[in-house]
């Protein structure tokens, strides 16, 4: 679901003056087909005489990161953009600045609502739960400030020669990057000094804009603040005593979820202790994992101190001519080349020691 308001006013000062200014507000938010997308979800296993057993899924989907949807996604923009054209003689500058501000709130709803699964749908009738997962400190919450200024200046040395200089500057708050100056050049020839052909040539860097979700997830794995919880990893296995009365209780609290860590913390340690001699001592933290990584093992995503906004050098030379009336021939080369583009890398991956030719040889030699 969108929704923007847009505002635009051009001035004339004159024959040689003329701005132009322009505003917008606009959110950004998806659309849910649960009536409530904070809703908790419920996974019941149904047997189909036709296709076998199936997954009933009520509420929101349950696979989900920051990379997946669905998410709560809300984004708020404020824009401001401003270009004032001046004449004189045979120059035209050009100068303006473009300001935005964007707020983009996120809740990653994989399992952060609470998910209960149930064997059967007898099961469910009887509250009795086989699994249940809740994911906590989801939101990732981004802020960005982007501002570009720019000059440029438009003039004829010559009566069949144009040429344009001109400078951008861009910086975004969401990364440290504050070298973002963009040259421009461009000149336009008229060998024949008849209006029917033109050699042009252009030159200039630009910028990429920064990836928002990128950046958020970076923030969400800085704090630390996802911690997942999931009865599969509590004690040995599906009869261990300690995940067959957390279960209990579980199930004697359903269809009420946690709205805090500490919160879940409590039932569990509750829980745990009522077991008569369990195969290994109680915790609190018993079926909790941190760091942002859940029982599927989804990846977690840091971003590099050092990242920097992807730059583009690029060049462009080409003739036009007009070979007779309505028909024009025409030729172009352009060079674009890419730095600093964004990548995803393991760091976790290992590294082949020296020595082996490839992991095959290593595995032989270590059995």
């Amino acid at each position: 679901n969108t929704e923007a308001y847009n505002f635009t006013d051009n001035h004339v000062f004159g024959a040689k003056a003329v701005n132009q200014l322009r505003a917008q507000w606009s959110t950004y938010k998806p659309s849910f087909q649960a009536p409530d997308p904070f809703d908790p979800v419920l996974i019941i296993s149904i047997r189909d005489p036709l296709v076998g057993v199936e997954s009933l899924v009520l509420g929101n989907s349950t696979v989900s990161s920051g990379s997946n949807f669905p998410d709560t996604r809300n984004e708020t923009r404020w824009q401001i953009q401003d270009s004032f054209t001046y004449i004189k003689g045979d120059h035209t500058f050009k100068t303006g600045f473009d300001y935005q501000s964007v707020v983009s709130k996120v809740t990653g709803l994989g399992d952060a609502t609470g998910t209960f699964s149930f064997p059967s749908a007898f099961a469910f009738t009887q509250s009795q739960l086989s699994r249940y997962l809740q994911n906590f400190g989801t939101a990732q919450d981004t802020r960005n400030k982007y501002m570009g200024f720019f000059f440029n200046d438009q003039f004829k040395p010559t009566a069949n020669v144009t040429m344009s200089l001109g400078l951008r500057y861009e910086k975004e708050t969401a990364v440290d990057d504050n070298n973002n100056f963009g040259p421009r050049f461009g000149v336009s020839w008229d060998p024949f000094k008849s209006g029917r052909g033109v050699i042009r040539f252009g030159a200039g860097i630009f910028y990429n804009r920064v990836l928002l979700r990128t950046v958020g997830e970076s923030i969400q794995n800085t704090l630390g603040s996802q911690i997942n919880f999931s009865t599969n990893t509590i004690g040995t296995g599906a009869t261990d005593p300690r995940r067959v009365a957390i279960l209990g209780a579980l199930s004697a609290n359903f269809p009420n979820t946690y709205a805090s860590v500490d919160e879940l913390r409590a039932l569990v340690t509750a829980a745990c202790a009522t077991v008569i001699a369990p195969p290994a001592p109680c915790t609190p933290n018993t079926g909790f994992t941190t760091g942002n990584i859940s029982e599927g093992g989804t990846p977690i995503r840091s971003v590099d101190p050092d990242l920097k906004i992807p730059e583009s050098y690029q060049f462009n030379v080409g003739f036009e001519r007009e070979l007779f009336s309505g028909w024009v021939f025409e030729a172009n080369y352009t060079w674009n080349k890419t730095v600093h583009l964004w990548r995803d890398k393991n760091a976790n991956a290992p590294v082949l020691p020296t020595g082996f030719n490839d992991w095959t040889s290593w595995l032989l030699a270590n059995p």
